[in-house]
């Protein structure tokens, strides 16, 4: 009789010592669950009021680059180096908001950025070489020019 006793008490502590591991976990999850909420609705927040901000920064960048009267070309290529750069520091930020280690995609997004950089290095050297032709104009469309012994009309 007393062993039964004795094995009824265990089994309660057993059960008791259960519910109270099963209660701190669940206080846990539901800590998480809370801070995870939080999180996400600050980053949704912050995605949309940080996209409206990226649109009024590049209406700004657009009208102020016409009225330096650059070249459409010129106009488009900056507007879209603009947006690329504002979106990936947005992504950054949002991602970084959900707790998630920035480290990563910062690193990856360097690396990525600088193989292709070289990668491309002539047709990018080309590119700015465009890019300067067309904001300083040192000649316009119809002009006869010689350079580097080739020569013809513009």
């Amino acid at each position: 009789m007393a062993g039964e006793q004795i094995a009824t008490a265990q089994v309660a502590d057993t059960v008791q010592t259960s519910a109270s591991h099963f209660e701190k976990v669940l206080d846990t999850v539901i800590d998480y669950g809370l801070k995870l909420g939080k999180n996400i609705l600050l980053a949704v927040i912050v995605y949309f009021i940080a996209s409206r901000l990226i649109k009024w920064v590049l209406k700004l960048t657009t009208k102020a680059l016409n009225k330096g009267k650059l070249e459409p070309m010129v106009v488009k290529f900056v507007y879209s180096i603009v947006k690329i750069g504002l979106y990936v520091l947005l992504f950054i930020a949002v991602v970084s908001i959900l707790g998630i280690p920035t480290t990563t995609f910062v690193t990856l997004f360097g690396t990525v950025t600088l193989s292709v950089g070289l990668a491309l290095q002539g047709s990018l050297a080309n590119l700015a070489g465009g890019v300067l032709i067309l904001i300083f104009k040192p000649f316009k469309v119809g002009d006869y020019i010689v350079a580097c012994g080739d020569e013809g009309t513009v």
